[in-house]
């Protein structure tokens, strides 16, 4: 994840966002139903931590899931 030029509410969600990050076991399976902007299994991939399964139905959300994954380059 990128943290250079985080917002103030970014940043709290970052942070909030690494606590879980650091408590999952390597190996672990991850299923994020409403993943939103996909960016917990994106910390979590780009670690090769997990595998993980991210799925969202609203489409503004979905939009933002997929710009995640394809900046993080895990396509």
């Amino acid at each position: 994840m990128v943290v250079k030029g985080l917002k103030l509410n970014e940043w709290a969600l970052f942070k909030r966002l690494e606590c879980v990050v650091a408590h999952v076991p390597a190996g672990a399976r991850l299923a994020d139903i409403g993943s939103d902007h996909c960016y917990l299994p994106v910390a979590l991939m780009c670690r090769g931590v997990i595998t993980v399964v991210a799925g969202e139905v609203a489409l503004t959300p979905f939009h933002a899931a997929e710009r995640s994954v394809r900046e993080s380059e895990l396509e």
